[in-house]
């Protein structure tokens, strides 16, 4: 039941977020408008996918696999559209920060929302097996920072390249192989 509330609370916020909009471009709109109603479906959509427990939101935004998180997300957004000024749109944010207070309830007495995290770390755990290069497991792929480490003394770093590089030539005008200039003058 409140899984069918919540749902039409995100589905009335991106709807009015939509509206106004498109109302905002019949005058001379203001950039503040514009990017709040982005934000606003933004998190509508967020709210909609933490209902039916979709498992890319629930990958990125661990926050909503709790009723805890959940209601304070509810709680936000409502704020959030009471903001924009509107009646109705003070109406939907007002029923939405209502649902919110009702979720945070439900997970300040211990409702569970049956959320698996550990599920969708198992599953993404497959989808890197499937890809992974071979001769290594999924926990070395995962571990695999793509970004080597800094240095840790950056002047010993420099110099070291330096001393690496000291016969290396790197302008070609100056000379080629043989000592010979690379250009007749």
């Amino acid at each position: 039941m409140l899984q069918v509330g919540g749902t039409l609370c995100a589905i009335a916020v991106v709807f009015l977020a939509v509206l106004a909009l498109m109302g905002s471009f019949v005058g001379i709109p203001k950039p503040q408008d514009i990017i709040m109603c982005i934000y606003q479906i933004g998190f509508g959509l967020m709210m909609v996918g933490g209902e039916w427990k979709l498992k890319s939101v629930m990958k990125w935004f661990r926050f909503l696999s709790t009723y805890f998180g959940l209601g304070f997300f509810y709680i936000f957004v409502g704020v959030f559209s009471i903001n924009v000024g509107r009646w109705y749109q003070w109406l939907v944010g007002a029923i939405v920060a209502f649902v919110g207070v009702c979720y945070a309830l439900m997970g300040k007495f211990g409702f569970d929302r049956g959320v698996d995290l550990d599920k969708i770390e198992a599953d993404q755990r497959e989808r890197v097996m499937i890809y992974q290069p071979a001769g290594q497991t999924s926990d070395q792929v995962l571990e695999t920072p793509s970004v080597p480490p800094p240095t840790v003394n950056a002047a010993a770093a420099a110099q070291r390249h330096i001393a690496e590089s000291a016969f290396e030539n790197h302008n070609p005008f100056e000379t080629q192989d043989f000592g010979r200039p690379a250009y007749d003058v």
